[in-house]
């Protein structure tokens, strides 16, 4: 007899009982990998603040608004990524 045939070929997380730790080390890869991503987004509004006066009005005007931010929540990243210049920060 083979230990293969025994062995469930697709693994359902969702039904295994998870300890503590366990959620507690997904939370932090999660967290980790929400900062690595913001950190480039952030350092772009930063970097618009302070090239001039116009473009921090226009950066203000957008994260003021949000809604470009929340319309892009409930989308696909390629279609957020299309209409995000309509937005008028990159204008």
């Amino acid at each position: 007899m083979s230990m293969r045939a025994a062995r469930p070929y697709h693994l359902d997380l969702f039904k295994i009982r998870q300890p503590i730790g366990a959620w507690v080390s997904i939370l932090h890869r999660l967290s980790g990998a929400v900062l690595a991503l913001a950190v480039p987004v952030l350092l772009y509004a930063f970097m618009l603040s302070l090239r001039s006066e116009p473009d921090f009005d226009r950066l203000i005007a957008f994260l003021q608004g949000g809604s470009a931010i929340l319309s892009c929540w409930g989308r696909s990243g390629r279609r957020c990524i299309i209409s995000w210049p309509a937005c008028g920060i990159w204008a």
